[in-house]
């Protein structure tokens, strides 16, 4: 279902070159998000904050022949792009790993020209509630729970001169 949405944001507005920022989210396979637009030929970057990961995640995409750039940031407050060269960024329930949800929202907006695609996680879901309480340290690490709450980002995206186009389409 995840897939069918993004493929038909990325038709709707005509996207070519996508952005996927940070690829750690509420995911089993960190990095596999953007794969299905990969097979499609999408010209993508992938981001992330942890190393080790980034090492990992190109070890899965190797499998499948695919090398789409995965670049580190230890932050996301500085996305090395020039403005506007996106078509599409996008996130699948990762902005809880953001240290500062405003700067990156902004860095966000300066790099993508047509569309963001930002997804967070039912905070009252099961598999939320579970990542949260019983997860890996690196959710008792990098969880910043007020990043996923969706009025403010709303809020924030509002106030970089973004227009809500639909919301609550799935489980996040």
């Amino acid at each position: 279902m995840l897939n069918q949405k993004i493929f038909s944001v990325a038709k709707l507005f005509k996207v070519k070159k996508i952005l996927e920022v940070p690829i750690f989210g509420f995911t089993g396979l960190s990095g596999i998000n953007s794969l299905g637009l990969a097979l499609e030929n999408y010209d993508l970057t992938l981001i992330d904050h942890d190393e080790d990961r980034i090492e990992m995640v190109k070890k899965v995409w190797d499998e499948f022949n695919l090398y789409p750039e995965i670049l580190f940031s230890e932050d996301y407050d500085k996305l090395d792009f020039e403005n506007r060269y996106f078509d599409m960024s996008w996130n699948f329930s990762a902005l809880w790993f953001v240290k500062d949800l405003k700067k990156f929202l902004y860095e966000l907006t300066r790099v993508t020209d047509k569309v963001i695609f930002l997804s967070v996680p039912n905070r009252s879901g099961i598999g939320y509630l579970t990542q949260k309480y019983s997860g890996k340290k690196d959710m008792k690490k990098y969880l910043i729970e007020k990043n996923i709450f969706p009025k403010n980002i709303k809020k924030m995206m509002r106030d970089e001169g973004w227009i809500l186009i639909e919301h609550k389409f799935i489980d996040c």
